[in-house]
């Protein structure tokens, strides 16, 4: 059964969820309708501008050569790599040093794990002492101290709520995308980058592959012509299930659910691979555009864009047996490998592949890099719209998916 969901159309509820009740009581603030609009610009929801007198003087200090003190939101997989990656800007760029000063995790053991593995990797580096914050407020404690920027990569469910807070403290953000689990966090999202605007604060997505090389070079080909007008695109998405070890384990606690994140909805999650989002995002960029509506069916998603062109993301297997994502884009003459930076023409033959020589740690690094130098040259990069614009789109497919499994 095919169903379609359109992003300036009604909105659609459905597979509901119910949120763990000790998880629920900290959600204060965090929307969980399952309603979305998709739109590349949105509607701003209301809510006050701090002054821009108080927050210009809060950011001030962190440019030119003092110490950037970072604080870390959310210690698993991500956080932990993340947090490395901005430490390791010390060794990368001459622009003065930079620290870890605050660790915020739901989860004891998972932050004391990832301090740790940080502390290992960059020691000369990590000032953390006994600002270690645990339980699901603990992000509160973390923003309330003298941080300067702050990585948030914390379970999706969270995230609207924890960026909108951290631009009101006045620190520089480094987000994990997707950026929003509905319409009202991505409102929200929208709402806060306001104000990131006029407190002249650097806000970074974690859409790492627009700071890889080789990336950067294909979609310039893509631009003067190469494969001649893009017509369509196809995406590959995993399909997951919990781990085996997981799946054996028949507690479903709130616990349980927020530590495997990515397989439950409410959380953030879904049965396709998040990365999804990532393949959606280079359609976009290749495209100039974001898609309006999404209809799903056999395993497939169809996501088309107001130009009447198509991405269609197909998916299959399980974490365990096929995990990776990639892009083909079609042209009028020829087509584009993105994820190997590899053209041909109408004929298969190719005719372009890019030589790139990507830098240690490739685009997740290259954000890095990027955002402690803005936030350092006093110019911030400003990476709101992009969050929105993949999270919108990724969003917009699952409630397709939801509506097939209300009517299935």
């Amino acid at each position: 059964m095919a169903a379609h969901v359109q992003s300036a159309g009604r909105q659609h509820e459905a597979g509901r969820h119910n949120v763990p009740g000790r998880i629920n009581e900290a959600l204060v603030g965090v929307g969980n309708r399952r309603g979305f609009f998709a739109k590349s610009s949105m509607a701003i929801a209301g809510g006050a501008v701090l002054a821009a007198e108080q927050t210009i003087a809060r950011a001030a200090h962190a440019f030119g050569s003092d110490t950037l003190r970072v604080g870390l939101i959310g210690c698993g997989a991500r956080g932990k790599a993340a947090a490395i990656e901005a430490l390791q800007t010390n060794h990368l760029l001459d622009s003065g040093r930079v620290e870890l000063f605050a660790m915020a995790d739901a989860f004891g053991n998972q932050l004391q794990s990832a301090y740790r593995a940080i502390n290992s990797r960059q020691s000369g580096f990590v000032n953390v002492g006994d600002r270690r914050f645990v339980g699901l407020t603990a992000w509160r404690q973390l923003l309330a101290t003298d941080i300067d920027l702050v990585i948030l990569a914390a379970p999706p469910v969270f995230r609207a709520d924890q960026f909108s807070a951290a631009i009101e403290a006045g620190k520089h953000v480094m987000m994990e995308s997707h950026v929003a689990i509905d319409q009202n966090g991505l409102e929200k999202i929208q709402a806060a980058a306001i104000a990131a605007r006029n407190q002249r604060l650097a806000v970074a997505s974690g859409l790492q592959r627009r700071h890889e090389v080789r990336s950067q070079q294909t979609i310039e080909q893509l631009r003067i012509g190469k494969i001649g007008r893009l017509v369509s695109a196809n995406l590959y998405a995993s399909q997951i299930g919990l781990p085996p070890s997981a799946e054996r384990n028949q507690t479903r606690s709130g616990d349980f659910e927020l530590k495997h994140w990515m397989h439950f909805r409410w959380a953030g999650g879904d049965v396709i691979d998040h990365r999804l989002l990532h393949s959606l995002d280079v359609v976009n960029w290749a495209f100039g555009a974001t898609p309006i509506y999404a209809e799903s069916e056999d395993q497939a998603i169809r996501y088309t864009y107001s130009d009447g062109r198509i991405a269609l993301a197909s998916y299959g297997g399980d974490h365990s047996q096929r995990r990776g994502m990639g892009e083909l884009l079609e042209g009028s003459l020829g087509s584009c490998d993105f994820a190997r930076g590899l053209i041909r023409d109408a004929a298969g033959k190719i005719v372009w592949q890019s030589d790139a020589k990507e830098i240690a740690g490739k685009g997740w690094q290259g954000q890095f890099n990027a955002f402690i130098s803005a936030i350092r040259s006093g110019q911030p990069l400003d990476e709101t719209d992009l969050a929105i614009q993949s999270t919108s789109s990724w969003l917009v497919g699952r409630e397709s998916l939801l509506a097939v499994a209300a009517h299935s």
